[in-house]
């Protein structure tokens, strides 16, 4: 297992994503052949494999079959949650970064879904945007066949099919954005289940699930959490400081739920350089982007600091419970 998973870095280097798939599906096979379901090590190669499929659709890196991956990764997070014991001391803040992540995989696949042409969404039954009419001619052991000159094409698609489609294509979106909720609510109940869950960790759950709705662009639920999380570390001046290491300053949206990858490691002589500033507005959108510093002008560069924008959503500064337009400035490589 630890030999497979050394040659993980090379896969990723290499670009050879099939591989690195089949890397991380195998060193998780030999792990629970080897260990159970339950041993840490069979644990950690779930989690990692978890947060590949996740990674991997998020970067456009590998995305098999559509939303196969995010779908595969929400049913390990499933096995995981149903493997874990209650009794154990640690269970509340694995249940809540696995829901969490669970709750990632299915706004992933929300996404998926909502990206689909009517014409390729395909329930129940596969659809086109054209069917065939064909009458048997040729006659074998097996019956009648059609053939090929026997058939014609109707380019007309049934509105009212198309219709039924739009709606359960919009159903499916709305089912999976359900499940994203719900998760990130359940991971909130497991830290206020835990008797050593800290006022951070109470707040951090909250803030994730106010993440989750600012990426479904869902902004007045976002705005709620956020205020909720505001009004906790206004109770007192105590959490003053917390307040103003949490929400004075734009955050990264949900970072830290998934395990470290080589996708989070810049490889050698490919660092993203320099500094880069810019806008968050109220609803988490990136405007004003300015980068400066030696070296950081290059085609190159610019190009790999405009793909790490486009994959990070950030949450507002918040003040007074609201989300605020705030100027954010950071080294590039933290991006």
């Amino acid at each position: 297992q630890q030999l497979i998973d050394e040659f993980n870095p090379v896969l990723f280097e290499l670009q050879r994503w099939e591989a690195l798939d089949t890397n991380y599906h195998l060193s998780h096979a030999i792990a629970e052949r080897l260990y159970g379901a339950e041993h840490p090590n069979t644990i950690n190669a779930a989690t990692t494999l978890a947060s590949w499929k996740i990674r991997a659709w998020q970067t456009g890196a590998y995305r098999p079959r559509g939303d196969r991956s995010v779908q595969e990764a929400s049913e390990i997070y499933r096995k995981l949650l149903g493997n874990l014991d209650d009794g154990d001391a640690n269970s509340h803040g694995l249940r809540a970064n696995w829901l969490s992540s669970r709750g990632l995989a299915y706004f992933y696949a929300a996404r998926h879904v909502a990206s689909l042409p009517v014409t390729e969404f395909q329930h129940s039954a596969p659809q086109t945007s054209s069917f065939q009419q064909c009458v048997p001619l040729v006659m074998s052991v097996d019956g009648a066949l059609p053939s090929a000159n026997a058939c014609h094409a109707n380019q007309n698609l049934d509105p009212e099919y198309y219709a039924s489609q739009q709606r359960e294509k919009n159903n499916t979106v709305r089912r999976h954005l359900g499940n994203m909720r719900q998760s990130f609510m359940e991971a909130i109940e497991a830290i206020d289940a835990d008797p050593r869950a800290t006022l951070e960790q109470r707040v951090q759950a909250i803030l994730n699930l106010g993440d989750a709705n600012l990426l479904a662009e869902d902004y007045t639920r976002a705005r709620s959490q956020y205020a909720r999380a505001w009004e906790l570390l206004s109770a007192d001046d105590e959490n003053l400081g917390l307040r103003q290491r949490l929400l004075d300053t734009p955050t990264l949206a949900l970072r830290g739920l998934l395990d470290a990858l080589p996708f989070d490691e810049a490889l050698p002589g490919q660092e993203v350089k320099g500094t880069v500033a810019f806008d968050v507005t109220e609803t988490g959108e990136l405007e004003n982007i300015n980068v400066t510093g030696e070296g950081a002008l290059t085609q190159e560069n610019i190009a790999a600091i405009a793909i790490k924008l486009d994959q990070s959503v950030f949450r507002p500064r918040i003040v007074e419970s609201r989300p605020v337009r705030s100027r954010l400035s950071l080294p590039a490589a933290d991006l």
